[in-house]
């Protein structure tokens, strides 16, 4: 089968699809969430494009930095282009080397949105997050949860069972981050943001749909099957994004 990869073009698409057809802003949920001081030190893990990594620049001073760590190259370079700050700094490797990577460093925040699912070893990046906070320090780790995208899946389901990794990607923050966090970290706090996103066309929908987990390239005939009769009755589709967020203090 052929799904669609982790790939900056996939990660790109999905967030103009976001930012164009969404009802809700997510960094307007997000950055209050983080308690940003301007001389943080701030450490984001699984950076991507820079979708939080740039507003929270913009926020600290020069007495503060900020950290992007990605194993995606292209990413990371997406952020050089686009940021001139002499406080934000960027780290090309995985998830599983914070330790090695930053041996000697301590952080006032820790974050990582829609990435912690991805780690070949959650607990071992949990713990390199809670090791790495100064005392007092916080961090906030977020991702969907089962609701997510129910009425996208309900189309999938149609014509195939869901996909293994999406399944454990929606499963993950209930089941496994949450529990963990709580055996870590004595204060742990938890919140629901749901997002309606409006496709006006087919093709809006078809391009988001090959950007995301659920895409299978031999299903893409019955896919487009199922949403041109949506189209016809009702000129637009609604999923809603429901997304977990854990806000933790060491």
């Amino acid at each position: 089968m052929v799904r669609a990869q982790n790939s900056s073009n996939a990660l790109n698409n999905r967030l103009s699809a976001h930012a164009n057809y969404a009802k809700f802003e997510i960094n307007d949920w997000i950055i209050p969430k983080l308690e940003i001081r301007e001389d943080d030190q701030v450490l984001d893990i699984a950076c991507g494009n820079g979708k939080q990594l740039i507003p929270i620049s913009e926020t600290i001073n020069d007495s503060g930095s900020i950290t992007g760590l990605d194993i995606s190259k292209d990413l990371l370079d997406e952020i050089e282009a686009n940021v001139e700050r002499n406080n934000v700094f960027l780290k090309n490797e995985s998830m599983e080397k914070i330790g090695n990577e930053f041996e000697d460093a301590k952080f006032d925040l820790i974050l990582c949105c829609f990435g912690l699912y991805y780690s070949k070893d959650y607990k071992k990046t949990i713990n390199d997050i809670y090791d790495k906070l100064k005392e007092g320090g916080r961090c906030f780790v977020c991702g969907p949860i089962k609701r997510n995208n129910k009425e996208l899946t309900d189309i999938h389901e149609t014509f195939e069972k869901l996909p293994e990794e999406y399944n454990m990607h929606n499963n993950f923050m209930e089941e496994k981050a949450l529990p963990y966090f709580e055996t870590l970290f004595g204060e742990v706090k938890t919140d629901i943001f749901e997002n309606p996103v409006t496709f006006p066309s087919k093709d809006e929908l078809l391009r988001y749909w090959k950007s995301y987990t659920l895409f299978e390239k031999e299903e893409q005939n019955k896919f487009e099957k199922v949403i041109e009769g949506i189209f016809a009755r009702e000129n637009k589709f609604i999923t809603k994004k429901v997304v977990m967020g854990i806000s933790a203090r060491k």
